[in-house]
């Protein structure tokens, strides 16, 4: 399952097949390794980051994606979600979250991240899973469109239909917040000559 966002919002759709692993998620960008988006987040982030985060507008919208995030998180430990991706992922390192999946992200998610707070390392911890995989789980908090939607059978087969809707409810608020955050930095970059200028050197737009 997918949200996608539409004119009437985001939509629940049917996603039967993972999305094939594409350097970006804005095909403009050239070609590169998730190793070199890593650098360019970083370098991004280091440079324009604090600026960015000091405005009240990027604080909010930092604030309200935590907040979602931490939705998304609660109902899916208490829905049995979370333990069930681990026991898969115990099983078959190689799963939904396999080596490749990291391919998925680009460097305006991975800055999201940065902001969040998290860190991000280029070291694999677990050889067939995704980069961003370690001993307990995912170590980003701002996660792929198809990381955050994706429902195997397994997990749908084992939770009542109520709690998958709201599941995908909560992960259509999340996908928002995370949304409105991107789009309000790229609007930022725009208006900052500096962070423009990089932007455009690095290929980022």
């Amino acid at each position: 399952m997918l949200f996608i966002y539409g004119r009437n919002g985001f939509e629940v759709k049917v996603q039967t097949t993972p999305p094939s692993f594409t350097t970006s998620t804005d095909q403009r960008m050239p070609m590169t390794t998730i190793e070199q988006r890593i650098d360019r987040a970083k370098d991004f982030f280091a440079r324009y980051g604090r600026e960015f985060m000091a405005e009240g507008v990027s604080q909010n919208l930092v604030a309200a994606y935590r907040t979602a995030i931490e939705n998304s998180w609660r109902l899916m430990r208490e829905g049995g979600v979370t333990a069930c991706c681990s026991a898969c992922a115990a099983r078959d390192p190689a799963g939904c979250c396999g080596n490749g999946v990291e391919e998925w992200y680009d460097e305006w998610l991975l800055i999201v991240n940065l902001m969040l707070g998290c860190t991000i390392d280029r070291s694999r911890s677990i050889q067939e899973g995704c980069l961003f995989v370690g001993p307990r789980g995912c170590e980003l908090l701002a996660r792929h469109q198809f990381c955050l939607n994706f429902l195997c059978p397994t997990i749908v087969d084992s939770i009542e239909p109520a709690r998958v809707r709201m599941l995908q409810s909560v992960s259509g608020v999340e996908l928002s917040a995370g949304w409105q955050l991107e789009q309000q930095l790229r609007r930022w970059v725009r208006d900052h000559d500096g962070a423009l200028a990089f932007c455009r050197q690095e290929g980022l737009i």
